[in-house]
């Protein structure tokens, strides 16, 4: 330090950060209104997202065994995105899949409709499939027990956003300075 009557600014910066105390004080705040506010606590995600392994594409829901070009299969049904049932799918079967439909239990691969053929009730492969392909596995996006956001973290608003799909109500924040 010099003679001057003056603090340098370091100096000044220092003095001021002694003499305060970081908030500790938390509150519990409405998502939709914690833009800007800042985390006094991690969030974890508390669900999976997807919930359940489901369709990636439009197309035929089958056993992967069964997904070699040139094979017939028959086509027992259709699953649509939000069903909570699908039909049991037999070796030799598949069913019609929309795109974010529940993947059947009996399944393990997803052929896309441009790659197979229709005639009434079958449907004939032109390519093979993978296991897994054009499936979204269950918690392929967040998984439950991901940590999204640290303690201290500022909320944007597409943080919220994310959250609110959540389902989180409210956020731990730390009380705003008044």
């Amino acid at each position: 330090m010099s003679n001057s009557p003056w603090l340098s600014l370091s100096d000044a910066i220092a003095t001021m950060l002694s003499q305060t105390q970081p908030v500790s004080v938390s509150e519990k705040a409405d998502v939709k209104a914690a833009v800007g506010r800042v985390l006094a606590t991690p969030v974890v995600a508390s669900i999976n997202v997807p919930p359940c392994n489901n369709s990636a594409m439009d197309g035929y829901a089958l056993k992967n065994s069964d997904g070699k070009a040139g094979n017939t299969l028959e086509v027992v049904g259709v699953v649509f995105a939000g069903d909570s049932q699908s039909p049991t799918v037999l070796p030799g079967q598949c069913v019609r899949i929309m795109t974010g439909a529940p993947i059947p239990a009996d399944c393990d691969a997803v052929i896309i409709q441009e790659n197979v053929s229709r005639e009434d009730d079958t449907i004939t492969l032109q390519t093979d499939t993978a296991e897994l392909a054009n499936i979204r596995e269950t918690g392929s996006d967040i998984a439950r027990g991901d940590q999204l956001f640290d303690t201290g973290h500022r909320l944007t608003a597409t943080d919220t956003m994310l959250l609110s799909s959540l389902g989180l109500a409210s956020v731990d924040v730390y009380r705003q300075l008044t």
